[in-house]
């Protein structure tokens, strides 16, 4: 059973403080970073999802066999069925695909917009898979997620891994 706990927040938390995010309005990806292998980031998960205009893609953690977590906008209105995962590999066509059985959104997931301004609060949710993920230490493994207990000081680095670019071309 999965429940959604203080002890995804402070990951989730942790990372959203310190993520670069660009200001020019043309891109909403983390810039600044690199080329990265799935084998330093085996938790990395790509999801996608069909809505009724188009296809949307969205970075996700492997928690489980059967278990992913993502921020709760990428899965916001979207049935479990129109879901799609892809783990074990950066290169486009390959890896394991599975399909979502299920998503949990959190309890008190806010997402609203108001003459141009946009409040969003408990952005998180988890996904079940149809199917075991196939786990391995290389290219297929579940995040070490921190509990209650954990101390994270204040002003610790954290790495922020997603899909996209690593840098932004403006045409006017």
């Amino acid at each position: 059973m999965i429940s959604l706990t203080p002890s995804f927040f402070v990951v989730l938390l942790v990372v959203m403080e310190n993520a670069a995010v660009p200001t020019d309005g043309k891109s909403d990806r983390i810039l600044g970073g690199k080329k990265a292998s799935i084998t330093e980031f085996p938790s990395m998960a790509f999801l996608e999802h069909v809505k009724f205009n188009g296809y949307y893609s969205c970075g996700a953690t492997i928690i489980s066999d059967r278990w992913i977590l993502t921020a709760g906008h990428c899965v916001e209105g979207v049935h479990a069925s129109n879901v799609t995962l892809k783990v074990g590999s950066e290169e486009k066509g390959r890896g394991i695909l599975r399909r979502a059985s299920r998503i949990i959104m959190h309890e008190e997931y806010i997402h609203e917009r108001d003459h141009g301004l946009v409040n969003i609060q408990n952005d998180i949710a988890v996904a079940e898979v149809e199917k075991p993920f196939p786990l391995n230490d290389f290219t297929i493994k579940a995040a070490r997620l921190a509990t209650q207990e954990t101390d994270i000081p204040l002003g610790n680095f954290v790495t922020a891994v997603g899909w996209g670019s690593i840098g932004v071309s403006i045409t006017s």
